[in-house]
């Protein structure tokens, strides 16, 4: 990172600064998304003079890009990673017109909401319903439950069985009379996709 110095034009002083981030390096700000995901990644600078700054981002595969100004000294880009090794430090670097420049650093983490069932097989005999589902990818949170949730007369849904890590659950006493809805998703900390749930229903049709 270069120094600020002075310039004297009719003797008087003026202050010139390369770009410097607007938080500290040694705290690198961490952006969490998933594999397939894109994130908007953003880079705020300080202090420039002159202020017009060019960005260039490089990823931690090596690659640089070009982002998109918020304004004259701030930049994001939009990254979608696919594969693991898509992620790590991602380095934003500014410059300005007189070639002084700075960087920021940032990490970017997997971690996000886990990808939704994959497929899921299921016998109901004799009032017992037999569930096996494939997760889907856990997005970096390995430390996940499984849900199956059953709709209510009143049409919402309550949890009617959970379990960490794997998908497979035996409920007795559905009697075939009646009808059963269920919906089978996966959540870890950072939330869950129940809206994009396996759709399993027994008994009675409706």
């Amino acid at each position: 990172m270069n120094n600020g110095c002075y310039v004297f034009l009719s003797s008087v002083p003026h202050r010139i600064d390369g770009p410097t981030c607007s938080h500290r390096i040694q705290y690198p700000p961490q952006f969490f998304t998933g594999i397939h995901r894109s994130i908007n990644l953003t880079c705020f600078m300080n202090d420039a003079n002159p202020s017009n700054l060019n960005f260039t981002w490089i990823l931690p595969d090596g690659n640089t890009h070009i982002g998109y100004y918020i304004n004259s000294t701030s930049n994001y880009l939009t990254v979608l990673p696919n594969h693991s090794d898509d992620f790590g430090q991602v380095i934003c670097r500014a410059e300005n017109e007189l070639g002084l420049s700075g960087e920021c650093h940032i990490n970017m983490v997997m971690g996000g909401i886990p990808d939704p069932i994959e497929s899921c097989q299921h016998t109901y005999v004799n009032t017992t319903l037999t569930v096996n589902c494939v997760a889907g990818f856990h997005q970096g949170d390995e430390d996940f439950f499984c849900y199956m949730y059953k709709r209510q007369d009143n049409g919402s849904f309550s949890e009617h069985a959970r379990l960490k890590g794997n998908c497979a659950f035996i409920l007795p006493d559905l009697k075939p009379e009646r009808h059963h809805d269920f919906r089978v998703f996966t959540k870890n900390k950072f939330g869950d996709n129940f809206d994009r749930g396996y759709v399993i229903a027994v008994g009675k049709p409706r």
